[in-house]
């Protein structure tokens, strides 16, 4: 006899709210609620999901998927490291058939979320890890983003393979941004001013699957916010 486990590391919600404040249907786990060895790593959103899957095991620590052996330099002297964690916009006809719901991750939202970032935080002292989450080698996405992040070319920007463990590089960041409502966002970093960010200001502030982080609004807020994280950290 054989014993399947199944792991959900990305313990993410589904879908957004809506402008109703509600939220949409859930259907992606439900076809799992007779699977008796099915494991989650945050205790948020396993409150959410052991109403599903009543026999849903909580794990004490945050794991990290994917992991690819690369040596990367983050003790630069008196810099300070920051994450993106990005989300790749797919093609509409691809998303329809992922996630129904959900028409936020499109090419133009994508860039505006990697561009604002970025010129916030052009500082000298400053390094970026920029990490997707896949390879820009697919039909899936569009063109449009595919040239935009082929052409970052700044001084303060590492690009990192995108199998690289989201986990290992949190460890060596002061703090992180992500695309709402990606799961590396929830890995600890040296200070924990982790936080989510949306660009056109659509996403409520309230809403579920940002879990106990900041979810940061429009160019205003993002670099107000900014702002005030590094001088906390420089002090």
């Amino acid at each position: 006899d054989y014993n399947f486990h199944l792991i959900n590391s990305a313990s993410g919600f589904y879908g957004f709210k809506n402008k109703n404040n509600k939220y949409p249907i859930d259907t992606m786990y439900h076809h799992l609620c007779n699977w008796k060895n099915y494991y989650v790593d945050s205790e948020i959103f396993y409150e959410h999901i052991k109403k599903i899957i009543p026999s849903t095991i909580l794990l004490k620590k945050k794991i990290s998927p994917f992991h690819v052996s690369e040596k990367h330099k983050y003790d630069h002297h008196k810099m300070i490291n920051v994450s993106i964690f990005d989300v790749i916009p797919h093609n509409l006809y691809s998303r329809a058939f992922m996630l129904p719901e959900d028409r936020y991750r499109v090419s133009e939202i994508c860039i505006k979320f990697l561009s604002d970032i970025i010129k916030c935080l052009d500082s000298n002292d400053i390094i970026i890890y920029l990490k997707s989450k896949h390879h820009l080698n697919s039909n899936s996405y569009p063109q449009d983003y595919i040239n935009f992040v082929k052409n970052i070319n700044k001084d303060n920007i590492v690009k990192l393979n995108p199998r690289y463990s989201p986990k290992l590089l949190a460890e060596n960041m002061h703090f992180s941004i992500s695309s709402p409502f990606t799961t590396a966002a929830f890995y600890n970093t040296k200070c924990n001013y982790n936080f989510f960010y949306d660009p056109i200001n659509v996403i409520h502030k309230d809403d579920r699957a940002k879990q106990n982080l900041n979810l940061i609004c429009g160019f205003d807020e993002l670099e107000k916010h900014i702002v005030y994280l590094i001088k906390k950290i420089r002090n």
